[in-house]
């Protein structure tokens, strides 16, 4: 009795270490399944927005004044901080299109060997209220600019030296492409840019008001796989696009 309970904890032993081995083949397998699929999108990603050598991106939002008496606090009374701001719609559209270039498992980056490799998260991306003046535009690096001319000074810095095919009206609330007015506030613009003086990819995304500059950025976080499909081979692209009941969608492409 004794033979045959040893033989029978050695069988159920065995069939364990069976039971073991083929999991762990199955997650190897699964693993470098994944893994292919992530680094092919990561390509496609980083080619995308130019960022595979400088590992860097900068988004810059509309940069807001704010004067002194002019905020209130949450308990509705006037308050009396003073200085620059950014939106809170802009910063979480923002957030979310730096998040597309985050780890995919948190933690693996600490890893050794392929799973850092796999894992980690090589592209800083940066967000910045505009800066002030001109000068100050970075030129070593991919930017994405956020909102009107009239707040962000890079998104004035694009109309004037990239010549994008829609642009802010300087008179009216409304986008403009090729002579016709778009005065939806709902509507928002993702164009790509070229900058030849530094051979780069600038991208501009916004709207007249705060739906539409948060659609561009949201379609650019979310959809930048069918942007980068509609831009082929080209350098430069302009698109609408609008929020809907299924998220973000691209509602014409301007020629």
């Amino acid at each position: 009795m004794q033979i045959g309970g040893k033989h029978e904890g050695l069988e159920t032993l065995c069939n364990i270490l069976v039971g073991v081995i083929a999991n762990t083949i199955f997650f190897v397998m699964l693993l470098a399944v994944a893994g292919g699929w992530y680094l092919s999108r990561r390509r496609a990603l980083l080619f995308l927005f130019s960022v595979k050598r400088t590992k860097r991106l900068i988004i810059y939002l509309s940069r807001v004044e704010v004067m002194m008496g002019g905020s209130r606090g949450l308990d509705g009374q006037p308050r009396s901080f003073a200085g620059p701001t950014v939106t809170a719609s802009e910063a979480s559209a923002a957030a979310a299109l730096a998040s597309i270039f985050e780890h995919l498992i948190p933690g693996l980056e600490s890893q050794p060997g392929i799973l850092r490799t796999l894992f980690s998260r090589d592209v800083s991306v940066v967000t910045l209220p505009s800066p002030t003046s001109m000068q100050e535009v970075p030129t070593d690096t991919t930017i994405v600019t956020v909102g009107s001319p009239v707040y962000n000074i890079v998104s004035q810095w694009a109309e004037q030296q990239l010549g994008p095919k829609v642009s802010f009206s300087p008179n009216r609330p409304e986008l403009v492409a090729n002579g016709r007015p778009f005065p939806d506030p709902t509507i928002g613009m993702v164009q790509v840019l070229y900058d030849a003086q530094h051979d780069r990819r600038v991208f501009y995304v916004g709207g007249i008001a705060e739906q539409g500059t948060r659609a561009g950025l949201i379609y650019l976080a979310l959809n930048w796989r069918e942007l980068r499909k509609n831009l082929g081979k080209d350098r430069v692209y302009a698109g609408l696009v609008q929020f809907s009941d299924n998220g973000v969608r691209l509602t014409e492409t301007i020629h």
